[in-house]
């Protein structure tokens, strides 16, 4: 039962920790003036995200 918890435990921290870095691309390339399309294609690639999930992450930020 405790080998369940430290798994949850973990998948959670590791999808802390991307989403923290996801942040920061975006920040970053914002502050250095790129395109939301451009911010899109680097979230793609670094991350694997879909064009769908890198635009939500992009328009996020807007908030």
């Amino acid at each position: 039962m405790c080998e369940i918890f430290d798994e949850i435990r973990r998948e959670g921290e590791e999808r802390g920790i991307k989403k923290g870095q996801i942040e920061g691309t975006v920040t970053t390339m914002r502050e250095d003036g790129k395109s939301d399309q451009e911010i899109q294609k680097r979230l793609m690639k670094r991350y694997g995200l879909t064009k769908k999930k890198a635009r939500k992450a992009v328009l996020l930020q807007y908030a």
